[in-house]
């Protein structure tokens, strides 16, 4: 365990010195933009090399996994099939140790600059995903229905439907039939969503298309809690996360939409379990190798915080934005 400490800590700094070079960057605060982006190259190679040297031993210690084969590729397999990252997380860090490659074979300009494009890119992933801060750190994991996004209206029914037989031609019944049981099948990744609408659309006789329901879906289910939001913003010292139930295609969606605010996103659909089932506050335990203790959670939905709480995280029933920021008052002073 002390050597994953000690790589983390390399990672945690070599990271940081490519961060001062990409704002410079950004900021165009430099003398001779090739130098600089020269620089930031080199810096990239060094971060990748420790990246997944980093993985390698994160896999071993955390998840008590060990690689046959000690090379880049073979260890981000083991993190896809550990779902520890999601398709596109992998296709982008297989993207990265190609270009890292090719930064080994002797210098080209347009290389160089292809390059220092994407590099932006790779450092948002391995600092976002990869690199966790110290032993004494503090993690707050946000669920999303009913905390960060008002999900339903006063009496009950869910906001982003209130119009959908208007709109759609699709009743209150169909839409209770459409998130059945099953849905939670969908939820752990076991199905797909197409699978699942798609055969249930055919049952109730639905003609809309499947890709139609989903983008009126996503559009519409997005009535965000402005107010935790600004207060989020604020939060100094402990880690903002999010732990969610829900599919592959609104995980991708509220990813795009939240990701500014939050550090890490953990969804059922990639952990392979729901809240409250202890496997998925396991999961983000180890993940993020973090304590119980160091662990809170604000949810809205009592046997979720149950749960958590039997575990020993610290837990917020959230029924209100006072109540909530008396907690975070308390938490973080």
């Amino acid at each position: 365990m002390e050597k994953l400490t000690l790589r983390k800590e390399v990672l945690g700094k070599a990271l940081k010195t490519l961060e001062k070079s990409l704002t410079k960057l950004e900021n165009k605060k430099y003398d001779d933009y090739q130098e600089l982006r020269d620089s930031i190259i080199q810096r990239f190679e060094y971060s990748t090399d420790t990246f997944w040297k980093y993985l390698k031993d994160y896999l071993f210690f955390i998840l008590k996994i060990e690689v046959e084969f000690a090379r880049p590729k073979p260890i981000l397999k083991e993190c896809f099939d550990a779902k520890i990252i999601n398709k596109e997380e992998f296709d982008i860090s297989i993207d990265l140790i190609e270009d890292r490659n090719l930064t080994s074979h002797g210098y080209n300009e347009d290389l160089a600059e292809e390059i220092s494009r994407d590099i932006p890119k790779y450092f948002l992933l391995m600092k976002h995903k990869f690199v966790f801060k110290s032993i004494n750190e503090k993690v707050i994991i946000f669920d999303i229905d009913g905390v960060l996004i008002h999900s339903k209206d006063i009496n009950g029914k869910y906001l982003w439907s209130k119009n959908i037989h208007v709109d759609l031609g699709i009743t209150e019944d169909q839409i209770s039939k459409i998130y059945s049981a099953n849905w939670n099948l969908v939820l752990m990744g076991l199905i797909s969503t197409q699978q699942h609408l798609e055969k249930v659309f055919t049952k109730l006789n639905i003609t809309l298309s499947v890709d139609e329901f989903i983008k009126y879906w996503l559009n519409h289910d997005f009535y965000i809690n402005t107010e935790i939001i600004q207060i989020i913003k604020s939060i100094k010292g402990p880690r903002c996360c999010i732990g969610t139930n829900q599919d592959s295609h609104r995980t991708a969606f509220l990813q795009e939409k939240l990701t500014p605010y939050f550090d890490v996103f953990f969804s059922s659909y990639q952990i392979g379990a729901i809240k409250p089932e202890l496997k998925f506050f396991k999961y983000i335990e180890s993940n993020l190798n973090l304590q119980a203790k160091d662990i809170a959670l604000i949810d809205d939905l009592l046997p979720n915080i149950q749960a958590a709480t039997k575990l020993g995280w610290a837990c917020h029933h959230y029924q209100g934005i006072e109540k909530f920021k008396n907690f975070i008052c308390n938490m973080i002073k």
